[in-house]
């Protein structure tokens, strides 16, 4: 079968969602690459142009521009969202502005969260819970004193001064910080003081993947980069390696963790000292998780293969036991019927509009700002 795989293009770069392509090649499927650039202003992938080139479509974090509803094109489409794309609560469960327009689209989903939220809309969801190989990574006493290690992805959610409070109870021997930030976003740096008095060193980028993974080998405790995560492979990279993860309780985090068993969870909007007296403990169970966690991921390997591959008429008829009209499912109106919602919803979709125009890179930095200084405002 020939499958058409339409991406991000950031991913083009980091290469964490080339293992759903790698499945599909072992399972003897071919994939085609395409990267949609129009989330920096570039240019986006209209699906019209491949209808007839390929057996099956799969959507990974973007949907494919289209001149009709998907449901009235005669294709297969997996549409694989990731959970860092959705803001708060309320956009994920209610915003059916955004899910409604992938009626007849099956999900495909690596958040529990995400999964719940898309079948709440009548959609047809399968939830998978995806774990690396962790005969890839190796594992190494480093002893003591403690070392933490953080990659500041999102300096204006986590950073060196969060890491501080949440280690102050806590002696370290040293610290790293490794500063590339994902796009749109500044870099937050430590001061001087801070950086003799904790042993901090500072890396700006890694030729060699290996050299990144000695780094993280280094040290005991990982710092999760990113308040949110799609699927989160570098704390799970982390947690292979037997490190004590330490990340806020969100998703897809705390999908992951329990908190003092596999790792450490905090509440982000108010980060205090945590123990880490037992972070080698801790950091065995986390390997632990990543082995038994594996075994069940490679064993439904087959099972995701096939929902992506079947027609989604069959999959549908599965779920709802009758031909299912999916106009329905597009018409549907907003849970949530006040004005206020309304007005919510209308707000969420010109967001959408802009976030996929060539405005969103002069608007993002604004954006990102504004969040800032609210986030301030909070905590006075």
């Amino acid at each position: 079968m020939k499958i058409c795989y339409i991406d991000h293009s950031f991913h083009q770069k980091t290469l964490s969602t080339q293992f759903v392509a790698d499945i599909l090649r072992k399972h003897g499927h071919e994939v085609d690459f395409y990267w949609d650039d129009s989330w920096q202003g570039g240019k986006s992938v209209c699906i019209d142009d491949l209808i007839g080139a390929y057996d099956t479509f799969v959507f990974f974090q973007l949907a494919a521009r289209s001149s009709k509803p998907y449901y009235k094109l005669p294709i297969n489409i997996t549409f694989i969202p990731m959970l860092d794309s959705y803001g708060n609560e309320y956009s994920l469960h209610h915003h059916r502005m955004m899910w409604k327009q992938f009626a007849g689209v099956k999900v495909l989903n690596f958040s529990k969260a995400l999964h719940c939220a898309a079948a709440s809309h009548g959609l047809a969801s399968k939830y998978f819970k995806y774990f690396p190989d962790p005969s890839q990574y190796e594992t190494c006493e480093t002893g003591e004193p403690l070392k933490g290690f953080l990659w500041q992805r999102h300096p204006e959610a986590i950073n060196w001064h969060v890491v501080k409070k949440i280690a102050a109870a806590t002696h370290f021997g040293s610290f790293h910080l490794h500063m590339p930030v994902d796009p749109f976003h500044a870099q937050v740096y430590p001061d001087q003081a801070d950086i003799d008095r904790y042993g901090i060193t500072v890396t700006d980028w890694f030729k060699e993947r290996d050299d990144y993974y000695s780094r993280v080998q280094a040290c005991q405790v990982y710092f999760a980069p990113r308040p949110s995560e799609g699927i989160g492979m570098s704390f799970l990279e982390a947690m292979a390696m037997g490190k004590c993860v330490v990340t806020p309780d969100c998703g897809t985090m705390n999908e992951y963790i329990v908190d003092r068993v596999n790792g450490l969870l905090y509440d982000l909007s108010e980060p205090r000292a945590l123990d880490f007296s037992r972070a080698a403990e801790i950091g065995k169970m986390a390997r632990y998780s990543v082995e038994t966690g594996f075994d069940e991921w490679r064993r439904r390997e087959a099972e995701l293969v096939d929902y992506i591959v079947t027609p989604r008429d069959i999959v549908y008829r599965q779920l709802y036991t009758v031909n299912i009209d999916y106009s329905e499912l597009a018409a549907a109106q907003p849970l949530a019927g006040s004005l206020a919602a309304k007005c919510r919803l209308r707000l969420v979709k010109f967001k959408q509009r802009v976030g996929k125009s060539r405005l969103r890179p002069w608007l993002n930095p604004v954006w990102q700002r504004i969040k800032k200084v609210r986030g301030k405002m909070k905590e006075r």
